[in-house]
């Protein structure tokens, strides 16, 4: 369900790289550590766990990359993006 669910993001008319990349990493994070569990309840909570647990990093890990990435703005620079990336766009409203 969650591949057919990544390949919809990934197929629609607002797909960026970054769905396709987020889709994979989230995936690959959420299955790839061992589920022992016999209980497919407990195996639903761990990989709602794991869920909640990639999504705060992948925000943790936007905001630190905006963070380092100010020094190198300077006021009255131009500066020309390609596509939409929301590290991109907070680094630019953080400087």
């Amino acid at each position: 369900r969650s591949s057919d669910l990544g390949h919809q993001l990934q197929t629609s008319d607002q797909s960026v790289v970054s769905v396709e990349s987020g889709c994979e990493l989230f995936l690959r994070f959420i299955t790839l550590t061992a589920l022992d569990e016999q209980d497919f309840s407990e195996c639903k909570r761990l990989l709602i766990e794991r869920g909640q647990l990639y999504l705060q990093r992948a925000a943790q890990a936007r905001s630190k990359i905006s963070r380092l990435g100010m020094p190198f703005i300077r006021d009255g620079a131009t500066i020309l993006t390609h596509s939409r990336s929301r590290v991109v766009l907070d680094l630019l409203q953080e400087a």
